[in-house]
């Protein structure tokens, strides 16, 4: 089973300062990521700018999400 969500992917900074991206559901979530953050961790040497750049061309060329595998009522906790 494969479920599917509509999301954004936008640069947020962790407590270290660092740029990471975030993907925030635009609709309704999945089940499978329900309440969870959805994140992608960059290289140290990864600029704000650079960060920026990704999440617009992650933003450009993907339409969303999808988490495949286990029972369509699988909850991650």
């Amino acid at each position: 089973m494969t479920e599917r969500g509509e999301y954004t992917c936008v640069v947020k900074e962790g407590a270290s300062g660092k740029p990471f991206l975030a993907f925030e559901p635009v609709g309704q979530e999945p089940i499978a990521f329900k309440g969870r953050t959805i994140a992608l961790d960059l290289r140290p040497d990864v600029s704000l700018a650079q960060a920026e750049e990704l999440a617009r061309q992650i933003r450009k060329l993907s339409v969303g999400l999808a988490v495949t595998g286990g029972k369509p009522s699988l909850r991650i906790i």
